[in-house]
């Protein structure tokens, strides 16, 4: 067999053209040939032993590896004089990779990690082994074309691109995207000898969105996406999501600064420019499964816990209020109290089919609640907070009696998610409230958004009646003085249609009215209000459709997915926003 320089010698003598042949176009030679040996024994006669190597190529043959080589004719029949021997009585380098199945045994009988360093390369990342722990790395360039959502199953990115849009503009849960996908592609038939199936299930939609997601913010922020390889799957990616979360509950969301015609008003006041910026803060009920200890923030480890593991000593306590009695048995909720086990017996009972069907018919005439009251498979009968029971008891006479309790016997979940929002529709903000829309924490909430950046001239809020009350009398002076140039207005709706008139802190401090830099002069001279406060319902009946999808998500991938679906919507946001020439900014 010739080495390198015998060959680029021989290709030389045959032809002037040898400085400008490429090493690709000479591997490439090399490896067609392999595969085209039978087509130039069919235009050889009869009588040329299959096992010679033929001394010039075949017509045929030159013009067909001219093209795919582009190499000229002369140059052709150079690279075959230089390799036809290596062609036709290939070494055994060569026979391990002349077609597929020869790489496959290759592979099979030498592997395909570099165990030197360490790396074993995947489509869309590669494993390192760091120290002992095996991280799974994805390349830091362009987007791959598929993600590896699963250890046999791989999914094309514009797919998971199509399932996120669906997300968030027409609320596509995963599994229906599954159903979508079913009855759209026909079933895919694998070859027998497949220990795997081609079934897509919601696991793989969710952990496309997760890889797509993820590695688009590591990109937007130069850094290496890497989760851990010894994780199993269904958490594999929370920690990633965690950092994400974090980025945003310190950073905000990337239009956190965002400013437009829309939601700025530039006014003149003795012969100086002003700029009023206003912001609408509202609250819409999402919900997620959360510790039952109110106000707690803990973790749980699985959906279907009622307490985290700080409060889990709670779940061998009777669930009636006020009642410390351990319970009376194994998977009970109550203890020995009479009383407080027939509370339970009713809230079982609540959970049958028959009362279910009664419940639900009754709530059918309010279809937009109907998605916020689904019970989980009749274990759950409240929607995160403390109910009552009627507790039907016989007393010493056989007497029944009826006595209204307050428990828990069913899982808490969180309040609602409140958003703060320009009036040009961009999400500025948003937090989970766990236990209440308390005025302290919708408080804090713009505080924690707004600290160390320019805060808006005005915040909109459907309480500020209660909320300005209780900003304008609070002990700390800190809170008095953030909120002392900002105007606590009511929206017009709200004002008009849900407060009261005798209301006279609410009239005086919190009417529109009192705010002129709010309303401008119609083209009839009639007053108008310059901002849409009505944005936040509008943003709401996008936002509350979520709640059939996430009512079930563990606590970081719920925050991640709310978080991805605002920074999806801002981004057609943004684009219509300048579609609409209202001069979108970043201060």
């Amino acid at each position: 067999m010739p080495t390198l320089l015998q060959a680029v010698d021989e290709i030389k003598r045959a032809s002037g053209n040898a400085s400008q042949i490429l090493l690709s176009q000479l591997v490439s030679f090399l490896l067609i040939c392999t595969r085209i040996k039978n087509s130039i024994l069919l235009l050889y006669p009869s009588s040329h032993h299959p096992n010679d190597t033929p001394p010039i190529l075949p017509h045929e043959s030159i013009t067909f590896l001219g093209r795919t080589c582009q190499l000229e004719m002369n140059d052709v029949e150079a690279c075959w004089n230089a390799v036809k021997d290596d062609v036709w009585h290939g070494d055994e380098m060569l026979q391990g990779v002349q077609n597929d199945e020869a790489l496959q045994q290759t592979f099979r009988k030498h592997g395909g990690g570099l165990y030197r360093c360490g790396i074993v390369y995947h489509p869309d990342y590669y494993i390192l082994d760091t120290g002992g722990e095996r991280q799974r790395i994805y390349y830091d360039n362009e987007e791959p074309s598929v993600l590896q959502v699963s250890t046999h199953h791989f999914v094309e990115t514009s797919l998971v691109r199509m399932w996120r849009s669906n997300m968030v503009h027409a609320w596509v849960s995963a599994s229906n995207c599954v159903k979508v996908y079913e009855d759209c592609w026909s079933e895919v038939v694998l070859p027998p000898e497949w220990t795997v199936d081609a079934v897509l299930r919601y696991e793989y939609v969710y952990d496309g969105f997760k890889i797509l997601s993820l590695l688009e913010f590591h990109h937007a922020h130069h850094t290496i996406f890497r989760v851990p390889q010894a994780s199993d799957q269904a958490h594999r990616f929370n920690k990633a999501m965690e950092e994400f979360n974090e980025y945003i509950g310190t950073h905000g969301q990337p239009e956190i600064n965002h400013r437009c015609n829309k939601c700025v008003r530039r006014i003149y006041k003795n012969d100086k420019a002003f700029d009023i910026f206003a912001v609408i803060c509202d609250g819409v009920t999402v919900g997620r499964p959360c510790c039952g200890v109110p106000h707690c923030e803990g973790k749980l480890v699985s959906t279907r816990d009622t307490f985290c593991q700080t409060h889990a000593s709670k779940n061998n306590i009777c669930r009636v209020k006020g009642c410390n009695l351990p319970i009376s048995a194994k998977g009970s909720k109550a203890c020995d109290n009479v009383e407080h086990q027939a509370a339970e017996k009713r809230y079982t009972e609540a959970g049958t089919a028959a009362f279910q069907l009664k419940q639900r018919y009754e709530r059918a005439r309010r279809a937009d609640e109907a998605a916020n009251i689904d019970w989980d498979e009749a274990e759950e009968l409240d929607t995160g907070s403390d109910a009552m029971f009627d507790a039907v008891v016989e007393d010493s006479t056989n007497k029944r009696k009826m006595k209204s309790l307050r428990a828990q016997f069913g899982r808490r979940r969180t309040h609602n998610e409140q958003l703060i929002i320009a009036p040009c529709g961009i999400v500025l903000s948003r937090r989970t409230f766990f236990h209440s829309e308390a005025f302290s924490a919708v408080a804090k909430f713009f505080i924690d958004t707004f600290r160390n950046r320019r805060k808006p001239n005005h915040f909109i809020f459907d309480s500020n009646c209660i909320l300005s009350k209780h900003i304008r009398n609070h002990k700390d002076q800190n809170v008095r003085e953030f909120f002392e140039d900002v105007g606590l207005a009511v929206d017009v709706f709200h004002f008009k249609s849900k407060h009261s008139d005798k209301d006279i802190w609410c009239g005086s401090e919190c009417n529109p009215w009192k705010f002129p830099e709010l309303l401008y002069e119609g083209p009839n001279g009639e007053d108008k209000w310059y901002f849409n406060t009505s944005i936040a319902e509008q943003t709401n009946a996008w936002f509350g459709h979520y709640h059939p999808i996430c009512r079930e998500m563990g606590g970081i991938f719920y925050e991640f997915f709310l978080n991805e679906m605002i920074l999806l919507l801002q981004h057609k946001e943004k684009i219509a926003v300048g579609e609409r020439r209202t001069f979108p900014y970043l201060l």
